[in-house]
């Protein structure tokens, strides 16, 4: 079995697309997710301890679930309960969620 570079130069067109729908929802999701995340950390560090508490365990969700069960989860779960959404808005909204929980201890930790 070799790698076959034809492949490649056969469907160039499609994984061009396809790495500019990357770029687009990378370059939409991460400002969301980085700015969601300072909120975050900032209601974890000033706000009061049932926000804080809600902050933290949003964080700990987010963080603990693998990225893939939480797109898996939001693709196929929500249209069970008659939510559709296009997979473009699933992972975007699934990539800020994940960015925002990160960001938010990043930047919990670096003020304190």
């Amino acid at each position: 079995m070799s790698f076959d570079v034809s492949v490649i130069a056969d469907n160039w067109q499609i994984l061009a697309k396809g790495f500019g729908n990357t770029v687009l929802m990378c370059a939409v999701s991460l400002p969301l997710g980085f700015a969601l995340g300072i909120l975050l950390a900032l209601v974890r560090l000033r706000g009061g301890r049932l926000p804080a508490a809600i902050v933290s365990a949003y964080v700990e969700l987010f963080r603990n679930i693998p990225f893939l069960i939480q797109i898996f989860l939001l693709f196929y779960a929500l249209p069970m309960f008659g939510i559709r959404l296009s997979p473009v808005v699933v992972s975007v909204g699934a990539l800020s969620a994940y960015a925002s929980a990160y960001s938010a201890e990043i930047i919990r930790g670096a003020i304190q």
